[in-house]
């Protein structure tokens, strides 16, 4: 059912929209409990283009996350630059990875997964990666997003900085955590029993840690910054 008038928001906010329906086909209904839908919805004056995170549990010494990985590279391919993939190796089936880390295994604890693979898309989906499909990806990307955030990051031989700015366009109330993840793009040294040989984003040091940074409150047009440093010795 289209409406003929449309319905303009007068201002940002959250708002109940009902809809119900009267005499049908011109008689009394001999049901009338059925009769009224009600749905919330919000009205924002500015939205951003999400980019998505993948989150992705894998470890070369598990058989199935070898399918998972290429197929989720397959769906990925023509979508370069819309979306950030994150790859925590694990110490499991059997030695597991040699790239698996205490902050990566944590990583997985914080998700409460106990299998592999394992696909989080802005934290949830938790899904094994074969089933990743372009209509998921982009059902994902047309979701708006209200943080902005950009970071800067320079390199040294053993070292990096990191500046974060976070820009939120609406109110995220509560004890919000930000996650800085130094990865590696490319790596041959974790290869194990899988057949994989290649490996891709693989997170090398979580900072400070798997908890992250707690930054409070975010306020609708109040930006946030932060810098970090870290050394590999």
């Amino acid at each position: 059912l289209t409406h003929t008038i449309k319905w303009t928001p007068p201002s940002e906010g959250q708002y109940n929209i009902r809809v119900w329906l009267e005499e049908p086909n011109g008689a009394t209904d001999a049901d009338p409990s059925n009769n009224e839908a009600t749905y919330t919805t919000s009205a924002w004056d500015n939205v951003l283009e999400r980019k998505p995170l993948y989150e992705v549990f894998t470890s070369s010494t598990c058989g199935p996350c070898a399918p998972g990985n290429v197929n989720m590279n397959n769906v990925l391919a023509p979508f370069a630059g819309d979306h950030v993939v994150v790859k925590y190796q694990q110490n499991f089936p059997g030695t597991g990875d040699p790239y698996a880390t205490a902050e990566t295994v944590n990583r997985r604890s914080y998700y409460g997964i106990n299998s592999i693979p394992r696909l989080e898309i802005d934290g949830q989906w938790d899904r094994n990666a074969s089933t990743l499909t372009t209509n998921t990806h982009n059902e994902f990307k047309n979701i708006p997003a209200f943080v902005g955030i950009d970071a800067k990051v320079d390199f040294w031989a053993t070292s990096a900085k990191i500046d974060v700015e976070i820009d939120p366009i609406a109110d995220f109330p509560g004890n919000n955590i930000l996650q800085v993840v130094i990865m590696e793009e490319t790596t041959y040294f974790n290869a194990k029993t899988n057949g994989e040989t290649e490996f891709e984003n693989v997170v090398k040091k979580m900072i400070p840690n798997q908890n992250g940074t707690a930054i409070g409150p975010l306020t609708k047009g109040e930006k946030k910054n932060f810098s970090f440093t870290h050394t590999f010795y």
